[in-house]
């Protein structure tokens, strides 16, 4: 009886391609969500700290280079007060 039910109610090739393609593309998107996640998940955790650490180092180089020509600004006040000074005297 149970072989004449298992004819019966057997699944053609259509259905059981169509079974194992959906299978398939459950099986694919679940790999590529998990793949996108590790992924994203590591820019965040390796690359982040790395572009803020840049960033700050060029925050400090321009604080340095303005105050380098600060001080150079300041020098060549110096030398024009005594170069007016020479020629006042």
């Amino acid at each position: 009886m149970g072989a004449v039910l298992s004819r019966q109610f057997r699944e053609g090739p259509g259905a059981r391609a169509s079974r194992r393609l959906r299978r398939l593309c459950s099986s694919g998107y679940w790999l590529g969500s998990n793949l996108a996640w590790m992924a994203v998940t590591a820019a965040i955790c390796l690359v982040a700290p790395v572009i803020f650490y840049y960033e700050r180092e060029c925050q400090m180089f321009e604080v340095q280079q303005q105050f380098m020509e600060a001080q150079q600004a300041a020098a060549h006040a110096q030398q024009l007060q005594q170069l007016q000074q020479l020629q006042a005297a």
